[in-house]
């Protein structure tokens, strides 16, 4: 018998996006730190993060950390 590696969690859209933002209430994050506090995959954090920053919700900052408009 052998172990698979461990899959992402499958999350609701809308959860991240709450997620998203209550954790950047608190301070700017990269996508890497959301990702890792949300136990989420970061491909669909990312495409979250997409749409958020085209309805300018958030932005980026110089350090590539995303901060709340």
């Amino acid at each position: 018998s052998f172990c698979l590696g461990k899959k992402p969690k499958t999350i609701d859209r809308e959860l991240i996006v709450t997620q998203v933002l209550s954790m950047l209430k608190e301070c700017s994050k990269t996508s890497r730190e959301l990702a890792a506090k949300m136990d989420i995959d970061e491909h669909q954090l990312l495409e979250v993060l997409r749409q958020l920053l085209e309805y300018n919700v958030i932005t980026i900052n110089t350090k590539n950390q995303f901060i709340l408009t």
